[in-house]
């Protein structure tokens, strides 16, 4: 028996270690499907494709990094964390690409969805990503920067952290941090800046 919160996981000798937390990417998008309020990362997770919010949740990132290897475009990969829909928090460390350097091409964070979503990154958060123009989510082009934003509905709040465009050479000359979409002279959405650093 492991208590809720908790994970086992193989140590030496045949032995199993408990450790707080999750652990892995099945657990985080387990937690999440099933409508958790909070997550907290246990370790360093990698993952192989994004993860998609959908419902009011904070994700404690427990100091640790939540990165993902490849954008893998054919599975919407256009960012780590995809949010669609509802109160999103985000805290607590970093999230960032992880893949070589033809395969680093997407944000840190996309809030895309039709309906309401408001995501707000706090203090002690690092998000690093990078930037490419493309037809994404909803058929319509896009310019993915760390974070992006690209609904009206759709509100970014930064509160404090820091926030990179990394591996530049590869992003075209469009090394944005912060970007929301532009349609017809419109802005598709907002990213509100309260603090936080920015290193392009």
């Amino acid at each position: 028996y492991v208590a809720a919160g908790y994970s086992s996981v193989a140590g030496e000798n045949g032995t199993y270690v408990v450790k707080e937390g999750i652990l892995n990417e099945v657990a985080l998008k387990a937690a999440i499907a099933a409508g958790k309020t909070e997550v907290t990362l246990g370790e360093h997770i990698t993952l192989t494709d994004a993860i998609t919010i959908d419902k009011d949740i904070t994700l404690d990132l427990g100091g640790n990094t939540l990165s993902m290897v490849d954008n893998n475009l054919g599975k919407g990969n256009y960012a780590v964390v995809l949010v669609k829909k509802g109160n999103v928090v985000i805290k607590n460390g970093t999230i960032a690409t992880a893949g070589t350097a033809n395969h680093m091409k997407f944000g840190a964070v996309w809030a895309y969805g039709s309906e309401q979503a408001t995501v707000t990154i706090k203090e002690g958060t690092t998000l690093k990503g990078n930037n490419w123009n493309t037809k994404a989510l909803d058929g319509q082009n896009s310019c993915i920067a760390t974070v992006y934003v690209s609904n009206p509905n759709c509100t970014i709040t930064i509160e404090g952290g820091e926030f990179y465009c990394v591996d530049q050479e590869q992003s075209e000359g469009q090394n944005q941090i912060l970007n929301i979409r532009e349609n017809n002279g419109e802005l598709q959405g907002n990213i509100v800046v309260k603090g936080g650093k920015f290193y392009g």
